[in-house]
Protein backbone atom coordinates (compact mmCIF):
# COMPACT_ATOMS: atom_id res chain seq x y z
CA UNK A 1 0.00 0.00 0.00
CA UNK A 2 1.44 3.56 -1.18
CA UNK A 3 0.30 5.27 1.75
CA UNK A 4 1.73 8.68 0.30
CA UNK A 5 -2.06 9.44 -0.92
CA UNK A 6 -3.40 8.57 2.88
CA UNK A 7 -0.75 10.52 5.24
CA UNK A 8 -1.11 12.47 8.76
CA UNK A 9 -0.74 15.82 8.26
CA UNK A 10 -1.16 16.77 11.61
CA UNK A 11 -2.18 15.17 15.27
CA UNK A 12 -5.81 16.68 15.19
CA UNK A 13 -5.97 14.26 11.90
CA UNK A 14 -4.99 11.71 14.16
CA UNK A 15 -7.78 12.11 16.40
CA UNK A 16 -10.79 10.63 13.78
CA UNK A 17 -11.00 7.29 14.52
CA UNK A 18 -12.14 6.86 10.92
CA UNK A 19 -8.72 7.42 10.04
CA UNK A 20 -7.04 4.67 12.61
CA UNK A 21 -9.07 2.29 11.53
CA UNK A 22 -9.27 2.73 7.72
CA UNK A 23 -4.83 2.14 8.31
CA UNK A 24 -5.41 -0.61 10.15
CA UNK A 25 -7.67 -2.30 7.99
CA UNK A 26 -5.25 -1.44 5.31
CA UNK A 27 -8.13 1.10 3.34
CA UNK A 28 -10.46 -2.14 3.12
CA UNK A 29 -14.02 -3.00 4.33
CA UNK A 30 -14.01 -4.30 7.86
CA UNK A 31 -16.64 -6.93 7.20
CA UNK A 32 -13.56 -8.53 5.26
CA UNK A 33 -12.22 -9.24 9.05
CA UNK A 34 -15.32 -10.88 10.33
CA UNK A 35 -15.34 -14.21 11.40
CA UNK A 36 -17.51 -16.56 9.62
CA UNK A 37 -21.46 -16.59 11.03
CA UNK A 38 -21.16 -18.04 14.91
CA UNK A 39 -17.31 -18.09 15.19
CA UNK A 40 -15.64 -16.32 17.88
CA UNK A 41 -13.76 -13.99 16.62
CA UNK A 42 -9.67 -14.20 17.20
CA UNK A 43 -6.92 -11.68 18.50
CA UNK A 44 -3.56 -12.60 17.79
CA UNK A 45 -1.28 -10.82 19.90
CA UNK A 46 2.50 -10.57 18.43
CA UNK A 47 5.43 -9.60 20.70
CA UNK A 48 8.80 -9.53 20.06
CA UNK A 49 11.73 -7.33 19.76
CA UNK A 50 12.13 -4.79 17.07
CA UNK A 51 13.48 -5.93 14.06
CA UNK A 52 12.66 -9.36 14.81
CA UNK A 53 10.53 -9.97 11.90
CA UNK A 54 7.40 -9.86 14.00
CA UNK A 55 5.00 -9.43 10.30
CA UNK A 56 6.48 -12.09 8.81
CA UNK A 57 5.99 -14.57 11.03
CA UNK A 58 2.15 -13.34 11.53
CA UNK A 59 1.54 -14.24 7.54
CA UNK A 60 3.05 -17.18 8.18
CA UNK A 61 1.33 -18.34 11.26
CA UNK A 62 -1.88 -17.43 10.18
CA UNK A 63 -1.37 -19.14 6.85
CA UNK A 64 -0.94 -22.07 8.45
CA UNK A 65 -4.04 -21.77 10.82
CA UNK A 66 -5.76 -21.49 7.41
CA UNK A 67 -6.39 -17.74 7.71
CA UNK A 68 -5.69 -14.57 5.11
CA UNK A 69 -3.49 -11.85 7.16
CA UNK A 70 -5.22 -9.37 4.89
CA UNK A 71 -8.35 -9.95 6.51
CA UNK A 72 -6.86 -8.90 10.01
CA UNK A 73 -7.34 -5.90 11.49
CA UNK A 74 -3.60 -4.85 12.26
CA UNK A 75 -3.27 -2.65 15.31
CA UNK A 76 -0.15 -1.63 14.68
CA UNK A 77 1.92 1.44 16.18
CA UNK A 78 4.44 1.71 13.32
CA UNK A 79 1.82 1.86 10.56
CA UNK A 80 0.77 5.24 12.49
CA UNK A 81 4.02 6.76 12.54
CA UNK A 82 4.77 5.93 9.24
CA UNK A 83 1.70 7.59 7.72
CA UNK A 84 2.75 10.84 9.61
CA UNK A 85 4.38 13.22 6.48
CA UNK A 86 6.44 14.88 8.36
CA UNK A 87 8.40 11.79 10.21
CA UNK A 88 8.96 10.79 7.03
CA UNK A 89 11.22 14.21 6.06
CA UNK A 90 12.72 14.93 9.31
CA UNK A 91 13.83 11.14 9.50
CA UNK A 92 15.62 11.30 6.06
CA UNK A 93 16.50 15.41 6.57
CA UNK A 94 18.38 14.15 9.89
CA UNK A 95 20.07 11.19 8.71
CA UNK A 96 21.65 13.23 5.69
CA UNK A 97 22.65 15.34 8.47
CA UNK A 98 24.74 12.71 10.23
CA UNK A 99 25.69 11.66 6.85
CA UNK A 100 27.19 14.37 5.96
CA UNK A 101 29.23 15.15 9.37
CA UNK A 102 30.78 11.73 9.35
CA UNK A 103 32.57 13.03 6.07
CA UNK A 104 31.86 9.84 4.00
CA UNK A 105 32.58 7.29 6.48
CA UNK A 106 29.36 4.73 7.06
CA UNK A 107 26.93 5.28 10.05
CA UNK A 108 27.47 3.06 12.79
CA UNK A 109 25.62 1.52 16.23
CA UNK A 110 25.79 4.86 17.81
CA UNK A 111 24.71 7.32 15.12
CA UNK A 112 21.50 4.75 14.58
CA UNK A 113 21.13 5.02 17.86
CA UNK A 114 20.70 8.97 17.89
CA UNK A 115 18.66 9.23 15.17
CA UNK A 116 15.96 6.26 16.78
CA UNK A 117 15.21 9.01 19.58
CA UNK A 118 12.57 10.92 17.13
CA UNK A 119 10.39 7.85 17.27
CA UNK A 120 9.67 8.07 21.01
CA UNK A 121 8.75 11.98 20.63
CA UNK A 122 6.62 11.00 17.70
CA UNK A 123 4.44 8.65 19.75
CA UNK A 124 4.40 10.63 23.03
CA UNK A 125 3.85 13.79 22.05
CA UNK A 126 0.25 15.78 22.46
CA UNK A 127 1.09 18.55 20.15
CA UNK A 128 0.18 19.36 16.90
CA UNK A 129 3.47 19.04 14.74
CA UNK A 130 4.02 15.88 17.23
CA UNK A 131 6.58 17.76 18.70
CA UNK A 132 9.14 17.46 15.95
CA UNK A 133 10.51 20.46 15.39
CA UNK A 134 11.75 20.56 19.02
CA UNK A 135 12.98 16.87 18.80
CA UNK A 136 15.15 17.64 15.17
CA UNK A 137 16.30 20.32 16.76
CA UNK A 138 17.69 18.71 19.89
CA UNK A 139 18.76 15.88 17.80
CA UNK A 140 20.81 18.04 15.11
CA UNK A 141 22.64 19.51 17.99
CA UNK A 142 24.04 16.12 19.53
CA UNK A 143 24.90 15.41 15.49
CA UNK A 144 26.87 19.00 15.44
CA UNK A 145 28.26 18.53 19.24
CA UNK A 146 29.74 14.81 17.89
CA UNK A 147 31.09 16.38 14.78
CA UNK A 148 32.72 19.32 16.69
CA UNK A 149 34.47 16.53 18.86
CA UNK A 150 35.52 14.20 16.53
CA UNK A 151 37.45 17.46 14.92
CA UNK A 152 39.51 17.81 17.34
CA UNK A 153 37.26 19.86 20.01
CA UNK A 154 37.91 23.12 17.81
CA UNK A 155 34.69 24.68 18.25
CA UNK A 156 33.28 26.61 15.40
CA UNK A 157 31.41 29.75 15.76
CA UNK A 158 27.80 29.10 17.59
CA UNK A 159 26.17 31.54 15.16
CA UNK A 160 28.31 30.19 11.93
CA UNK A 161 26.58 26.98 12.76
CA UNK A 162 23.21 27.72 13.52
CA UNK A 163 23.26 29.58 9.95
CA UNK A 164 24.65 26.61 8.46
CA UNK A 165 22.02 24.05 10.20
CA UNK A 166 19.41 26.47 9.09
CA UNK A 167 20.59 26.27 5.44
CA UNK A 168 21.17 22.36 5.39
CA UNK A 169 17.42 22.04 6.31
CA UNK A 170 16.25 24.09 3.88
CA UNK A 171 18.09 22.83 1.08
CA UNK A 172 16.85 18.95 2.35
CA UNK A 173 13.56 20.08 3.00
CA UNK A 174 13.18 21.36 -0.95
CA UNK A 175 14.67 18.26 -1.68
CA UNK A 176 12.45 16.44 -0.05
CA UNK A 177 9.63 18.15 -1.44
CA UNK A 178 10.89 18.14 -4.97
CA UNK A 179 10.82 14.26 -4.55
CA UNK A 180 7.30 14.14 -3.25
CA UNK A 181 6.47 15.99 -6.15
CA UNK A 182 7.92 13.96 -8.99
CA UNK A 183 6.52 11.52 -7.43
CA UNK A 184 2.91 12.65 -7.43
CA UNK A 185 3.46 14.01 -10.56
CA UNK A 186 4.18 10.15 -12.06
CA UNK A 187 1.21 9.33 -9.78
CA UNK A 188 -1.24 11.28 -11.56
CA UNK A 189 0.33 10.72 -15.21
CA UNK A 190 -0.28 6.89 -14.41
CA UNK A 191 -3.96 7.15 -13.16
CA UNK A 192 -5.34 8.96 -16.17
CA UNK A 193 -8.23 10.08 -14.72
CA UNK A 194 -9.99 13.62 -15.23
CA UNK A 195 -9.14 14.90 -11.96
CA UNK A 196 -5.36 13.47 -12.14
CA UNK A 197 -5.58 15.28 -15.65
CA UNK A 198 -6.37 18.43 -13.42
CA UNK A 199 -4.06 18.07 -11.14
CA UNK A 200 -1.06 17.64 -13.32
CA UNK A 201 -0.91 21.15 -14.77
CA UNK A 202 -0.64 22.57 -10.59
CA UNK A 203 1.98 19.78 -10.10
CA UNK A 204 4.38 21.18 -13.51
CA UNK A 205 3.95 24.82 -12.33
CA UNK A 206 5.09 23.61 -8.95
CA UNK A 207 8.11 21.31 -9.63
CA UNK A 208 9.36 24.32 -12.24
CA UNK A 209 9.51 26.83 -9.56
CA UNK A 210 11.90 24.36 -7.34
CA UNK A 211 13.89 23.13 -10.72
CA UNK A 212 15.74 26.49 -10.52
CA UNK A 213 18.15 24.81 -8.11
CA UNK A 214 20.58 23.26 -9.99
CA UNK A 215 21.50 20.21 -7.75
CA UNK A 216 17.44 19.94 -7.75
CA UNK A 217 17.87 19.25 -11.37
CA UNK A 218 20.47 17.04 -11.43
CA UNK A 219 19.09 14.68 -8.70
CA UNK A 220 15.55 14.72 -10.81
CA UNK A 221 17.57 13.84 -13.94
CA UNK A 222 19.15 10.84 -11.55
CA UNK A 223 15.96 9.54 -10.42
CA UNK A 224 14.33 9.46 -13.84
CA UNK A 225 17.35 7.46 -15.02
CA UNK A 226 16.75 5.32 -11.89
CA UNK A 227 12.80 4.84 -12.86
CA UNK A 228 14.11 3.69 -16.30
CA UNK A 229 16.27 0.85 -15.39
CA UNK A 230 13.69 -0.70 -12.69
CA UNK A 231 11.32 -1.78 -15.48
CA UNK A 232 10.56 -2.05 -18.99
CA UNK A 233 6.82 -0.36 -18.03
CA UNK A 234 8.31 2.40 -16.44
CA UNK A 235 10.77 3.34 -19.60
CA UNK A 236 8.03 3.23 -21.87
CA UNK A 237 5.90 5.77 -20.32
CA UNK A 238 8.70 7.78 -19.63
CA UNK A 239 10.20 7.31 -23.49
CA UNK A 240 6.37 7.94 -25.12
CA UNK A 241 6.21 11.49 -22.63
CA UNK A 242 3.73 13.83 -24.90
CA UNK A 243 4.21 16.88 -22.14
CA UNK A 244 7.68 18.49 -22.22
CA UNK A 245 9.00 21.26 -19.89
CA UNK A 246 12.79 21.01 -21.40
CA UNK A 247 12.96 24.47 -21.81
CA UNK A 248 13.03 24.66 -17.82
CA UNK A 249 14.03 21.25 -16.66
CA UNK A 250 15.52 19.86 -19.80
CA UNK A 251 13.65 16.67 -19.43
CA UNK A 252 10.32 15.31 -20.72
CA UNK A 253 7.64 14.23 -18.23
CA UNK A 254 5.81 11.23 -18.45
CA UNK A 255 2.99 10.59 -20.53
CA UNK A 256 -0.35 10.05 -19.30
CA UNK A 257 -1.85 7.13 -20.21
CA UNK A 258 -5.34 5.04 -18.80
CA UNK A 259 -4.82 3.41 -16.34
CA UNK A 260 -7.40 0.91 -14.60
CA UNK A 261 -10.02 2.64 -12.21
CA UNK A 262 -8.44 2.95 -8.69
CA UNK A 263 -9.86 0.60 -6.17
CA UNK A 264 -12.05 2.45 -4.45
CA UNK A 265 -11.47 3.47 -0.61
CA UNK A 266 -13.73 2.08 2.19
CA UNK A 267 -13.77 4.65 5.08
CA UNK A 268 -15.07 3.44 8.02
CA UNK A 269 -18.93 4.40 9.58
CA UNK A 270 -18.73 8.47 10.04
CA UNK A 271 -17.69 9.22 13.42
CA UNK A 272 -18.53 5.59 15.12
CA UNK A 273 -19.15 6.26 18.57
CA UNK A 274 -17.89 4.34 21.51
CA UNK A 275 -20.86 2.08 23.33
CA UNK A 276 -21.03 2.76 26.57
CA UNK A 277 -20.36 -0.81 28.59
CA UNK A 278 -21.65 -1.14 32.50
CA UNK A 279 -20.49 1.51 34.40
CA UNK A 280 -19.14 -1.05 37.40
CA UNK A 281 -16.41 -2.53 34.02
CA UNK A 282 -13.23 0.34 34.80
CA UNK A 283 -12.17 2.14 31.19
CA UNK A 284 -8.36 1.56 30.79
CA UNK A 285 -5.92 3.63 31.79
CA UNK A 286 -4.19 3.94 27.79
CA UNK A 287 -7.71 6.32 27.26
CA UNK A 288 -8.36 8.47 29.64
CA UNK A 289 -7.39 12.11 29.80
CA UNK A 290 -5.26 13.04 32.05
CA UNK A 291 -6.71 15.60 34.76
CA UNK A 292 -4.21 17.83 33.94
CA UNK A 293 -5.11 18.31 30.44
CA UNK A 294 -8.19 18.51 31.25
CA UNK A 295 -7.93 21.98 33.60
CA UNK A 296 -6.22 23.79 30.75
CA UNK A 297 -8.24 25.63 27.82
CA UNK A 298 -6.29 23.49 25.10
CA UNK A 299 -7.74 20.68 23.12
CA UNK A 300 -7.93 17.05 24.54
CA UNK A 301 -5.66 15.63 21.97
CA UNK A 302 -4.14 11.94 22.35
CA UNK A 303 -1.04 10.96 21.25
CA UNK A 304 -0.59 8.54 18.84
CA UNK A 305 0.05 5.79 21.35
CA UNK A 306 -3.28 6.21 22.85
CA UNK A 307 -5.36 6.64 19.21
CA UNK A 308 -3.45 3.27 18.56
CA UNK A 309 -5.59 1.88 21.98
CA UNK A 310 -8.69 3.56 20.71
CA UNK A 311 -8.29 2.14 17.35
CA UNK A 312 -8.22 -1.09 18.67
CA UNK A 313 -10.98 -0.33 20.86
CA UNK A 314 -13.08 0.29 17.71
CA UNK A 315 -11.84 -3.37 16.89
CA UNK A 316 -13.10 -4.72 19.59
CA UNK A 317 -16.59 -3.28 19.52
CA UNK A 318 -17.02 -3.60 15.97
CA UNK A 319 -15.84 -8.09 16.96
CA UNK A 320 -13.23 -8.40 14.25
CA UNK A 321 -10.28 -10.56 13.66
CA UNK A 322 -7.65 -8.56 15.54
CA UNK A 323 -3.37 -8.81 14.87
CA UNK A 324 -1.92 -6.41 17.56
CA UNK A 325 1.89 -6.00 17.07
CA UNK A 326 3.99 -4.60 19.94
CA UNK A 327 6.94 -5.25 21.53
CA UNK A 328 6.17 -6.43 25.81
CA UNK A 329 7.21 -4.87 29.15
CA UNK A 330 8.68 -7.55 31.69
CA UNK A 331 5.58 -6.94 33.58
CA UNK A 332 3.01 -7.48 30.41
CA UNK A 333 1.08 -4.37 31.81
CA UNK A 334 -0.15 -3.17 27.86
CA UNK A 335 -1.70 -6.53 27.91
CA UNK A 336 -3.34 -7.02 31.67
CA UNK A 337 -4.06 -3.06 31.89
CA UNK A 338 -5.24 -2.27 28.45
CA UNK A 339 -6.02 -4.69 26.11
CA UNK A 340 -7.66 -7.31 28.57
CA UNK A 341 -9.54 -4.56 29.90
CA UNK A 342 -11.10 -3.12 26.30
CA UNK A 343 -12.55 -6.88 25.98
CA UNK A 344 -14.05 -7.08 29.48
CA UNK A 345 -15.47 -3.96 28.63
CA UNK A 346 -17.27 -5.21 25.93
CA UNK A 347 -18.16 -8.71 26.38
CA UNK A 348 -21.39 -7.97 27.89
CA UNK A 349 -22.35 -6.50 24.34
CA UNK A 350 -20.71 -8.99 22.21
CA UNK A 351 -22.12 -12.43 21.38
CA UNK A 352 -19.08 -14.42 21.56
CA UNK A 353 -15.66 -14.01 23.65
CA UNK A 354 -12.41 -13.77 21.85
CA UNK A 355 -9.96 -16.26 21.15
CA UNK A 356 -6.60 -15.12 22.47
CA UNK A 357 -3.10 -16.00 21.05
CA UNK A 358 0.07 -14.64 22.10
CA UNK A 359 3.11 -15.36 20.30
CA UNK A 360 6.37 -14.47 20.77
CA UNK A 361 9.00 -14.55 17.82
CA UNK A 362 12.70 -14.33 19.22
CA UNK A 363 16.02 -14.24 16.97
CA UNK A 364 19.75 -14.50 17.87
CA UNK A 365 21.24 -10.79 18.81
CA UNK A 366 23.14 -11.00 16.11
CA UNK A 367 20.45 -12.44 13.58
CA UNK A 368 18.40 -9.27 14.93
CA UNK A 369 20.96 -6.75 14.23
CA UNK A 370 21.37 -7.81 10.95
CA UNK A 371 17.67 -7.38 9.59
CA UNK A 372 17.85 -3.92 11.51
CA UNK A 373 20.73 -2.87 9.47
CA UNK A 374 19.46 -4.21 6.28
CA UNK A 375 15.58 -2.98 7.09
CA UNK A 376 17.81 0.48 7.40
CA UNK A 377 19.06 0.12 3.77
CA UNK A 378 15.90 -0.85 2.78
CA UNK A 379 13.48 2.22 4.46
CA UNK A 380 15.95 4.70 3.11
CA UNK A 381 15.83 3.84 -0.84
CA UNK A 382 12.62 3.04 -1.36
CA UNK A 383 9.53 4.51 -2.91
CA UNK A 384 8.50 6.44 -0.56
CA UNK A 385 12.49 6.91 1.35
CA UNK A 386 12.21 7.47 5.19
CA UNK A 387 14.15 5.95 7.81
CA UNK A 388 12.69 4.35 11.06
CA UNK A 389 15.78 3.90 12.68
CA UNK A 390 16.05 1.48 14.93
CA UNK A 391 19.46 1.17 17.88
CA UNK A 392 21.27 -2.12 16.14
CA UNK A 393 23.43 -2.36 19.26
CA UNK A 394 23.56 -5.97 20.37
CA UNK A 395 23.47 -4.76 24.40
CA UNK A 396 20.09 -2.75 23.51
CA UNK A 397 18.93 -5.80 21.54
CA UNK A 398 19.70 -8.67 24.26
CA UNK A 399 17.36 -5.60 26.63
CA UNK A 400 14.33 -5.92 24.36
CA UNK A 401 14.67 -9.97 24.08
CA UNK A 402 15.44 -9.96 27.87
CA UNK A 403 12.43 -7.50 28.52
CA UNK A 404 10.04 -9.90 25.82
CA UNK A 405 10.37 -13.31 27.45
CA UNK A 406 9.84 -11.81 31.06
CA UNK A 407 6.90 -10.30 29.95
CA UNK A 408 5.32 -13.61 27.94
CA UNK A 409 6.35 -15.89 30.74
CA UNK A 410 4.57 -13.28 33.46
CA UNK A 411 1.30 -13.26 31.10
CA UNK A 412 1.21 -17.11 30.92
CA UNK A 413 1.62 -17.69 34.04
CA UNK A 414 -0.73 -14.61 35.25
CA UNK A 415 -3.54 -16.20 32.55
CA UNK A 416 -3.02 -20.01 32.29
CA UNK A 417 -3.62 -19.98 36.45
CA UNK A 418 -6.30 -18.46 38.41
CA UNK A 419 -4.05 -15.33 39.04
CA UNK A 420 -6.61 -13.17 36.44
CA UNK A 421 -9.60 -14.92 37.53
CA UNK A 422 -9.23 -14.33 41.12
CA UNK A 423 -8.17 -10.80 40.81
CA UNK A 424 -11.06 -10.71 38.23
CA UNK A 425 -14.52 -12.23 39.55
CA UNK A 426 -16.77 -10.57 37.20
CA UNK A 427 -14.74 -11.73 33.82
CA UNK A 428 -16.14 -14.48 31.25
CA UNK A 429 -12.58 -15.29 30.19
CA UNK A 430 -10.89 -18.48 31.44
CA UNK A 431 -7.75 -19.87 31.17
CA UNK A 432 -8.77 -21.52 28.44
CA UNK A 433 -9.74 -18.58 26.20
CA UNK A 434 -5.64 -18.27 26.26
CA UNK A 435 -3.15 -19.96 24.01
CA UNK A 436 0.87 -19.33 24.44
CA UNK A 437 3.07 -20.18 21.58
CA UNK A 438 7.10 -19.27 21.06
CA UNK A 439 8.34 -19.05 17.68
CA UNK A 440 11.55 -18.92 16.46
CA UNK A 441 12.78 -16.60 13.65
CA UNK A 442 16.43 -17.46 13.49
Amino acid sequence: MNTSIHRIHSLEEAQHIEKISNIFSNYRDISYCRPPSGERPLLVIIAGSPGVGKTTQLHRFLQAQGLQSDNFYKVSLDSLVEHVSAYRAATVQLHDMLLQSKKGQPLDDKDYGTLSGIYSTMITSRKSDFGLPEAVERISKKIQNAEETVSGGMRMDKKHNVTKSKAHFEKNRQRRKFMMLTRSLKEAAQKGDVKSKQRLDSLKQKLIKIMKNKSLKKSYKKLIQASRNKSLKKKELLQNSTASIANKVHVSLPKIVEAPEAPKIVEAPESPKIVEAPQSIQVPKSLKVSKAKASKNEPALFNLNEMRSKGFEYGVQEGINIAYDMTLTASGSKVKDDIMKVLEHYRPLSPHKYLIKILLISASPETIQERIRSRHQTMLYGLNSYIRALNPAIKTIEKFIEENKKGFDTLKKYFKTDSYKSSNNATAYTSDDFEFIEIDNN
